[in-house]
C-alpha cells in the first residue's frame, strides 16, 4: 500500500530572529515491511545547513541552520512511502520482560540496542 504523508509547521515570532538551530526527526523509518519512495524537507526561509544523520536507534532526523533574519519560519515535509504486509509474530513461546530484565541486569553481555533502550532505569 502507497501512503503519501504532509507535515506542515507554522512558527511566528514576536520580534525578528537573526540565526535560528533546529532539530527536525520529521523523515519516515526504512524498515523492512516499508520503503521510502520520496522524501523531502524544506523551510522558508531556505535553510542555510542542513545535516541528514541517524540516532542511535536508526531513526532519521535533520539538524538545520538558519542564518538569516526572520519573523516566522515554515517547516514542511513531504513522503510518499511503501508498505507491505507484515506477519504477526506468535508471542506464545516467548518469555515474559521481567524475567529477560532480571536475566539481563546480572549479565556482563553486552545487549543489542534494540534491548538495551528497556533496560535502563528512565
Amino acid at each position: 500500500m502507497k501512503y503519501t504523508i504532509k507535515h506542515k509547521t507554522t512558527y511566528q515570532y514576536s520580534a525578528a530572529v537573526h540565526q535560528s538551530y533546529h532539530l527536525l526527526h520529521l523523515s519516515p523509518c526504512t524498515v523492512a515491511h516499508q520503503r521510502i519512495l520520496r522524501h523531502r524537507i524544506t523551510t522558508l526561509p531556505k535553510a542555510d545547513l542542513q545535516h541528514d544523520l541517524t540516532d542511535f536507534f536508526g531513526n532519521p532526523y535533520a539538524i538545520l541552520t538558519i542564518e538569516q533574519d526572520h519573523s516566522e519560519l515554515i517547516v514542511e515535509a513531504n513522503s510518499e512511502i511503501e508498505t507491505k504486509a507484515v506477519t504477526p509474530r506468535d508471542l506464545s513461546r516467548t518469555s515474559d520482560w521481567g524475567s529477560l530484565a532480571q536475566r539481563a541486569s546480572g549479565s556482563n553481555l553486552v545487549m543489542p540496542k534494540e534491548v538495551i533502550q528497556f533496560a535502563l532505569a528512565s
